[in-house]
């Protein structure tokens, strides 16, 4: 390993855990995308790996990169916590899943095995890391209804989800997934008693202490490599005066794996709230620093 820095990992899911362990154990920077593992079964593996392991672990967050992203936490990090929780929607619709290369399995996003779900485990954990940065805390419940196809090949991996994540301080957030819908469009929407702000796609308008606007924000979220959003990415990696960043990364890509895993429970007890813990998650002791890479 004395040529390699890095690894980095773009596999489906069902594949993850594997991958990480092994670039941790050879002391690699390991960065790795959502979800960092498929089930909740997989996180002691993993949280055991991080903290023993040489290497390190950096969870590729790209959706926090998103211009518009930055400008809504720009607007909800100056409200004062006085004025109350927290309120949310955000929506993600899709025309149909995104496929991959044809040479290898196009659909694995809709075969259980390799992806460990549908929707809810390719576009949930982005609205569930935004959710939680834009309240500034991780939810203690979920709650889930979804929806599978009744025929066909993809009948046993859901295409459309409704999930309702609940705060310690009275935040609450809902979250919408869509496979089905009849055009590609991503929005979200913040309020309380501090007013609104809300994307939809490259258009943003807020209303705050009484004067709003509007403007567009060119995000590029129609752009399904979103390629624009990794320099941002990368510079978080490489500069080592962002460790704290890193490991609250770490810690909020492993609370997104609970609460996806909180979804499917949820969903199979009729749509019932699921408890996930406390908040936050038990942070991981940070690893000794390793002699390679040098970033």
């Amino acid at each position: 390993m004395d040529e390699l820095d890095a690894l980095l990992i773009c596999t489906p899911p069902g594949s993850h855990l594997d991958a990480i362990v092994f670039g941790l154990e050879a002391g690699l920077a390991v960065i790795c995308e959502k979800p960092l593992v498929p089930t909740v079964r997989e996180l002691d593996a993993l949280e055991a790996a991080c903290a023993a392991a040489p290497g390190l672990l950096y969870p590729s967050h790209n959706y926090l990169s998103a211009p518009s992203v930055q400008s809504l936490l720009r607007i909800v990090s100056e409200r004062r916590s006085s004025e109350g929780p927290l309120s949310g929607h955000l929506r993600t619709q899709r025309v149909g899943h995104a496929r991959g290369v044809p040479e290898w399995s196009p659909d694995w996003r809709r075969d259980r095995a390799t992806s460990g779900g549908g929707i809810i485990q390719d576009h949930g954990p982005h609205s569930f890391y935004l959710a939680s940065a834009f309240v500034g805390r991780r939810p203690n419940r979920v709650r889930c209804d979804l929806r599978r196809p009744g025929d066909g090949p993809f009948r046993d991996t859901e295409d459309y989800a409704f999930i309702h994540l609940s705060y310690h301080d009275g935040s609450r957030f809902t979250i919408e997934l869509d496979w089905n819908a009849s055009v590609r469009q991503t929005s979200y929407l913040l309020y309380g008693d501090w007013g609104h702000a809300r994307v939809i796609d490259d258009q943003m308008d807020w209303s705050v202490g009484g004067s709003g606007g509007s403007r567009r924000i060119v995000s590029n979220f129609d752009d399904p490599s979103h390629s624009e959003w990794f320099e941002s990415v990368w510079r978080g990696f490489l500069d080592p005066a962002r460790v704290d960043e890193r490991f609250e990364l770490l810690d909020e890509a492993l609370w997104t794996v609970k609460i996806v895993a909180g979804c499917y429970r949820s969903a199979t007890e009729a749509g019932a709230w699921v408890h996930l813990g406390d908040d936050p998650a038990v942070r991981l002791a940070a690893p000794p620093t390793p002699a390679r890479p040098a970033i």
